[in-house]
């Protein structure tokens, strides 16, 4: 019950708004909301329908695997008085949202299906050695599925499956969302039966499972999301399947698919299968409106092969560097190519570089916001291995060093980040030099922005530099890259503020400022979390405070302050 009424405070203004006048008298008493009996009293005198409203939003806000616990609150909520009783009465489909097998007493589980009436349902269960196997009850689940609207089942480590399985062979004609989640570190294997008929099906996530691509029954499928704990996932050949009836589903995927999620999920194609793959034209997604890759090297390469993406479907790609095979110095330039094969050739605005620990990304968007892409590289696992041969040039690179790091020892996967980081910017040359907008966030003592520089000096266009953190212009590495002349058209600074300004980043900043001549313009950003966390009045109080802490600054910089 507690559940239910802790969400009544901050739902019913906004509730209220929409309804008509005569009703909006009610939002004075939300404050007394506080306590459960008050609670109670207030909630007696609302509508029916705001009530309705409420326990709607309420029960279809929380994640599959709570709705067990959602239905007992409401259960338990509706046991207070008749006048809530016979609100949820009035209401279907609060009932039928609330569906679950885990547990369920017979009685609620009619109850349930009764009061929910011919209002499409959800249902969601766990597959474990505690769900019942009463074929009384399945026999009563099974009759409504014609009805089922939301599927969420979850097998546990475990568990096989075979109660999913007998379930993918049923009929449902109103499924429009199906999630399918195997708990462990496996990937299993489904079918769709030939009786698991579906014309509705729009969304389709699968979790440490998938069905092979000629099995699929699409039809209006915009949704489909691929997720694996491991990388030994099956779906390859993805864009030229073997049989007939696999062109006629990817037609079919190709006339409706706007969102394609792959998170681990792909195994790379034989060496062989890739060459053929690359001699074909790659499979036309036109729909395609947002694309999730993350997937070992060789896959986004395959993958980047396989798809045609429009260019303003925005695309998150995530290269991951797996520790075997260990990779090599060539495999850092088929990484480059590859990431830059994922960015549309378009004119950019905005860009974003972050490289915090061992992952980094770069992110560009359009002017309009049309085309937005974000490549990131996930070097947690890297081992880099270097033939005798290419030693030389190894430490070559550390001649190249700045003269204040010439302490710093270069590591092979440094080095394999220097040579990927250098491919990018040759290759992407173009595209980065549009950008006027640039967001760096950096770790603290990071090397990485020497390794970066190279991207660095392609961004002539950029205006406008923004660190994410004062803290960030503390590393020697990204202050000395800026100081070296690129970004020759460089005339503000842009500062987020997410912790009080120290005089050690006050100096840095003024520092910068006097190495960067033309740089005239320094703006700080302050979001109201950060505003209210210092206990600042607002952003007048933000004004007086920064007017007093720089201070010391060269008359030539212009202070502003905007709020995120």
């Amino acid at each position: 019950m507690s559940f239910i009424l802790s969400f009544i405070p901050q739902l019913l203004d906004q509730l209220l708004l929409s309804l008509p006048l005569s009703y909006r008298t009610f939002s004075a008493t939300s404050e007394e909301c506080a306590q459960d009996k008050q609670s109670v009293t207030t909630i007696n005198h609302l509508p029916p329908e705001v009530l309705s409203a409420i326990f709607s939003i309420v029960l279809s806000d929380s994640s599959p695997n709570r709705t067990r616990a959602r239905a007992i609150d409401f259960l338990s909520f509706l046991h207070i008085n008749h006048f809530l009783r016979q609100v949820a009465k009035n209401d279907p489909s609060l009932w039928s949202s609330i569906g679950f097998l885990n547990g369920v007493h017979p009685d609620f589980l009619d109850a349930i299906l009764r009061e929910s009436q011919s209002v499409p349902l959800s249902l969601a269960f766990t597959e474990d050695p505690g769900l019942s196997n009463d074929n009384t009850l399945w026999n009563r689940v099974t009759s409504e599925f014609q009805r089922v609207r939301t599927l969420h089942v979850t097998v546990s480590s475990d568990s096989e499956g075979d109660r999913l399985r007998g379930l993918l062979s049923t009929p449902m004609p109103c499924l429009e969302e199906c999630t399918i989640t195997f708990q462990g570190n496996r990937n299993k294997r489904l079918e769709f039966g030939a009786a698991f008929v579906t014309p509705r099906l729009r969304s389709l996530q699968l979790s440490n499972c998938f069905v092979p691509l000629e099995l699929y029954r699409p039809h209006g499928l915009n949704k489909v999301t691929h997720h694996s704990m491991s990388f030994h996932g099956s779906l390859t050949g993805i864009s030229f399947p073997s049989t007939r009836y696999s062109m006629i589903v990817n037609y079919e995927l190709r006339r409706t698919l706007r969102s394609l999620v792959i998170d681990m999920a792909l195994a790379p194609t034989p060496a062989d299968d890739f060459e053929r793959m690359r001699l074909r034209t790659p499979l036309e997604l036109p729909l395609l409106e947002s694309l999730v890759l993350k997937g070992s090297l060789s896959v986004c390469e395959h993958l980047g092969h396989c798809i045609a993406i429009p260019d303003k479907c925005t695309r998150e790609v995530t290269i991951c560097f797996t520790e075997h095979p260990a990779m090599t110095l060539g495999q850092a330039d088929v990484a480059a190519r590859v990431a830059w094969g994922f960015l549309p050739d378009v004119q950019y605005h905005h860009s974003w570089i972050s490289c915090n620990g061992e992952l980094s990304s770069i992110h560009l968007v359009s002017m309009d916001k049309t085309v937005d892409a974000k490549i990131s590289f996930d070097f947690r696992n890297l081992t880099v291995r270097i033939p005798g041969g290419l030693l030389a040039t190894f430490v070559d690179a550390l001649g190249r060093l700045p003269s204040f790091a010439l302490c710093h020892i270069i590591t092979p996967e440094e080095f394999f980040c220097c040579v990927m980081w250098k491919a990018l910017a040759f290759n992407c040359r173009l595209l980065l030099a549009s950008p006027e907008q640039l967001h760096i966030s950096f770790s603290l003592n990071s090397f990485t922005p020497h390794l970066v520089e190279p991207v660095f000096a392609r961004m002539v266009n950029v205006q406008t530099v923004t660190i994410c953190s004062p803290q960030n212009l503390s590393n020697i590495f990204l202050t000395n890259a800026i100081r070296s002349k690129v970004f020759p058209k460089l005339t503000a600074l842009g500062i987020s503020l997410k912790e009080e300004l120290s005089p050690t980043a006050l100096l840095d900043i003024s520092n910068l400022t006097w190495w960067r001549k033309d740089i005239v313009r320094i703006r700080f950003h302050a979001s109201p979390l950060w505003v209210r966390e210092h206990g600042h009045a607002g952003l007048e109080a933000i004004r007086v405070y920064l007017g007093h802490m720089t201070q010391g600054f060269s008359d030539r910089i212009r202070f502003e302050l905007v709020e995120e």
